[in-house]
């Protein structure tokens, strides 16, 4: 199970990736059905990876994380942040204090980098 923060086009992707590999997925943003007031600790526990695909964490938001329920966080869990700049955003500063694996999304933009280059030798090739 999987816990996917956010409401835009990324929470999206990555929302239809997850389904796509068999993972039962929930989307967690201000105003969906649920929300950050109505996320229990139980369910973060049940949610082994949790991904945050909301700008908390960069930028004007360098000092924000999303509100969830930390202390249900254990060494079992997987936090990803898409965020790579910083490299440990506030979100994943809380995922490690509470002892889980966390990955930030450095990872992702090489793959799109390398996808794109992909595409693009296919592109100059044709020509």
């Amino acid at each position: 199970k999987a816990l996917v923060l956010g409401s835009g086009g990324a929470a999206r992707a990555v929302e239809m990736v997850l389904q796509e590999k068999g993972v039962e997925v929930h989307m967690v943003s201000r105003k969906g059905i649920l929300n950050y007031q109505n996320l229990t600790p139980e369910m973060v526990g049940h949610c082994l990876l949790i991904v945050n695909a909301t700008p908390l964490g960069m930028g004007d938001w360098e000092t924000a994380a999303p509100n969830i329920p930390y202390a249900a966080i254990t060494r079992n869990h997987y936090l990803m942040d898409l965020i790579y700049h910083p490299q440990e955003t506030l979100f994943l500063q809380k995922g490690k204090a509470q002892g889980s694996h966390i990955c930030n999304g450095l990872p992702m933009l090489y793959a799109q980098a390398d996808a794109t280059w992909k595409i693009w030798k296919t592109f100059i090739n044709k020509k």
